[in-house]
């Protein structure tokens, strides 16, 4: 425009400013003629991902969280909510949450009052900051389940008054998708993009509870989530909750993807009780230890390859017989030889008695047929117990010269 000016060409030069290519239009404009909400990239101001559990959870993320019934997923949630509700530290990493958010519940399975609550002040969460969302008031008085398709904007207004929401728990999410069919793509996705954009507004951590279908032990460990795999691709980050197959008190929390850093460890605790105002509860009691398997790895190890359970009875009697003790891990080699999967094993151990145990604290564990004699055999024998072990382990020394294995093909 200046040597426009200068050479005395200025008019020529307004003129020449309707052949200007679209690409120098602002974003707005291209946007009102197209229809489109248009964002042009140069004009987007970047800025880093703030975690609220540092590579686990990110505020303003959608994390899934899977995992089958009983195997504490809640009470991983609600440990979650006592750290971002009081201050707290982290797991393994120690890192500490100094800060003190609000969270916001949706839970379907589990009452306030005998549940959640005392499950809340197990873990010495801050109760002030925890809302608990029961149910939706209808124009007629009445209540009605919340339901994302519908619900997303009471949600928010709720948020507003709130304040300082930092983490929106759905406990499960399939109880809150109202007429939605989970296994759609489609609707699946037009039910959460709502709630994630909602999310991602306030910085809030969308954290999702739901469980895992009843697929083989084959092919990727996140088609094992229930319903469509639009939640797995919507999650930013998915987490799987799972028994440990050498240890069935000991649970196992094991990255299944996560979109946002890179590939972290996993994690491990138990199930503890805990008494609250006279009242036995419980919650999470977490290893200090990573650990380093994969979803895959342990997810594929528990399909259930063998129908015929009768088979995996004969099988295990026929491994343990005699007392015979077998180290877990050359049990499930050997099992696996006869499609035989770990879960079946652990169904059938418990219907045919056989025991697991750990031989030391250096030592893995071994399962084991105990020697089963009839009352008077019982009362008339003298032999200790200590003596009726060492025959058990005598029994596995001398096995080794007649495989039991062998002797079963």
């Amino acid at each position: 425009a200046n040597d426009a000016l200068r050479s005395g060409q200025l008019q020529e030069f307004i003129d020449g400013l309707e052949d200007i290519p679209e690409k120098f239009q602002s974003a707005e404009d291209i946007g009102s003629q197209t229809g489109l909400v248009v964002v042009r990239a140069s004009t987007v101001k970047i800025k880093p991902i703030k975690w609220i559990w540092p590579g686990i959870l990110a505020a303003g993320k959608f994390v899934l969280l899977a995992g089958d019934p009983g195997l504490g997923k809640s009470q991983v949630s609600l440990f979650i909510c006592s750290v971002i509700s009081n201050g707290g530290q982290w797991p393994v990493s120690g890192e500490i949450y100094n800060e003190k958010d609000n969270i916001l519940i949706l839970s379907a399975e589990d009452g306030n009052n005998d549940v959640i609550v005392p499950r809340l002040k197990a873990v010495k969460a801050d109760l002030e900051r925890i809302h608990i969302i029961e149910a939706v008031k209808t124009e007629d008085g009445k209540e009605k389940t919340f339901d994302l398709s519908n619900d997303v904007e009471k949600l928010e207004k709720l948020a507003m008054l709130v304040d300082n929401v930092k983490m929106i728990i759905i406990d499960p999410i399939s109880a809150y998708l109202g007429k939605i069919d989970s296994h759609r793509n489609t609707e699946v996705r037009n039910a959460l993009n709502p709630v994630i954009k909602f999310c991602e507004e306030i910085g809030a951590c969308l954290l999702c509870v739901t469980h895992l279908n009843k697929g083989g032990g084959s092919g990727n460990a996140l088609s094992r989530v229930t319903g469509s795999i639009a939640f797995s691709a919507a999650a930013r980050a998915s987490f799987v909750i799972t028994r440990d197959p050498d240890n069935p008190d000991r649970r196992l929390m094991l990255p299944l993807k996560n979109n946002l850093a890179k590939d972290t460890h996993g994690f491990a605790y138990k199930i503890e009780e805990k008494e609250v105002s006279g009242i036995i509860t419980t919650c999470v009691a977490w290893e200090s230890d990573k650990i380093n398997l994969s979803a895959e790895e342990v997810l594929t190890t528990q399909g259930g390859k063998a129908e015929n359970k009768l088979f995996a009875e004969e099988f295990l009697r026929e491994e343990l017989k005699d007392g015979f003790e077998i180290p877990s891990n050359e049990l499930y080699k050997r099992a696996e030889e006869h499609g035989i999967s770990p879960k079946v094993l652990w169904n059938t151990k418990d219907k045919i008695g056989a025991k697991a145990c750990k031989k030391g604290f250096n030592e893995g564990w071994v399962w084991y047929l105990p020697i089963v004699t009839d009352n008077e055999d019982s009362q008339n024998t003298k032999i200790p117990e200590d003596s009726l072990i060492h025959k058990r382990n005598l029994g596995g020394i001398l096995a080794k010269t007649e495989s039991s294995h062998a002797t079963f093909k």
